[in-house]
C-alpha cells in the first residue's frame, strides 16, 4: 500500500511538472526599453538600470529613501538639499527619435514649485534641450524641448497620492499625455535635435538649479511612442513583465 501511494505521489508530481514546468515563466523587457530605474536600492548612491543597456545612475545631494509604489522610491526636497540622479550620456539615450517617458509621482507640494523633473539636457545649456517633463504646483503636467512647452488637457491630482504619468513623442510633431493610464490630450510640438547630455532626475539641469520636490518611483524611458494599450499595461505591470514561456 505504501509503495502504491508513493508511486501515485510521484506520478502526480510528474504531471504537475509537465503542465507547469519550473521554467514556465520568464521575465521580458519591452524591446524599446532603454532605461528602467526601479529605485529599489534603499541605500547608497548608485541606482541600477534594469534595461539591457545598463544606464546606471548616481545620486547627488541627499534625497530620502522611502517606501515607493513598488519597492522603494526617492523623495527630493527642492533647493533644501539640491539632490538629483545623474545618468551619464550613452548612445542608447542620445539618439532617440520617438520616445516615451514614464514614472510614478507622489508630490506633497513641499520644497519647490514643481515636482522632480525628468530632463535630457546638455551640460552646456546653450545647446538644444532634447526633452523634459514635470508637474507644476498648480497640477499642470508638461513636456518641454528646445522648441517650446506643451501641457496635458487636465491637471494632476496634488493630494499626496501615487499617480502614474507618461508622455510620448512620435518623433515628428505630436506629444501625447497620459495620467494614470488614461489619455490626457495630444499637442503639437516639433521634435528637438538629439544631444549627448546626461539624463537627470530631480533637476532641470546637470549640476545647476531647478531642483524639484516630491517622491518619484519606477522611472522608465522607451525609444518608441507607446500606444494607449501599452501605457495602460505599463501602469499595471511595470516595464518588465513575467510571461509564460511558449
Amino acid at each position: 500500500m505504501r509503495r502504491t501511494r508513493a508511486a501515485l505521489v510521484d506520478c502526480l508530481g510528474l504531471c504537475v511538472l509537465m503542465v507547469f514546468p519550473l521554467s514556465a515563466h520568464r521575465v521580458e523587457r519591452k524591446a524599446s526599453l532603454v532605461l528602467y530605474l526601479p529605485l529599489d536600492e534603499g541605500k547608497g548612491v548608485l541606482v541600477q538600470d534594469r534595461s539591457r543597456f545598463r544606464n546606471n545612475g548616481t545620486i547627488n545631494g541627499k534625497p530620502t529613501w522611502l517606501p515607493g509604489k513598488r519597492g522603494n522610491a526617492l523623495r527630493f526636497h527642492g533647493a533644501k538639499t539640491n539632490a538629483f540622479v545623474d545618468v551619464r550620456p550613452s548612445a542608447s539615450l542620445n539618439g532617440m527619435g520617438a520616445h516615451t517617458l514614464s514614472f510614478w509621482l507622489q508630490w506633497d507640494g513641499q520644497g519647490a514649485s514643481w515636482s522632480p523633473l525628468l530632463t535630457k539636457r546638455p551640460v552646456d545649456v546653450t545647446d538644444p534641450d532634447q526633452c523634459s517633463t514635470w508637474v507644476r504646483s498648480d497640477g499642470r503636467f508638461d513636456y518641454r524641448n528646445d522648441h517650446g512647452t506643451v501641457f496635458a488637457n487636465r491637471n494632476v491630482r496634488l493630494t499626496n497620492e501615487w499617480t502614474f504619468l507618461a508622455v510620448t513623442h512620435d518623433g515628428k510633431d505630436t506629444v501625447t499625455f497620459f495620467i494614470d493610464g488614461v489619455p490626457a490630450g495630444k499637442k503639437k510640438l516639433t521634435k528637438a535635435a538629439s544631444n549627448d547630455g546626461p539624463f537627470v532626475i530631480g533637476s532641470g539641469r546637470h549640476l545647476a538649479g531647478d531642483f524639484g520636490a516630491g517622491t518619484i518611483d519606477e522611472v522608465a524611458i522607451f525609444d518608441s511612442d507607446l500606444t494607449a494599450a501599452e501605457i495602460k499595461e505599463l501602469r499595471e505591470q511595470g516595464p518588465m513583465v513575467s510571461k509564460r514561456a511558449k
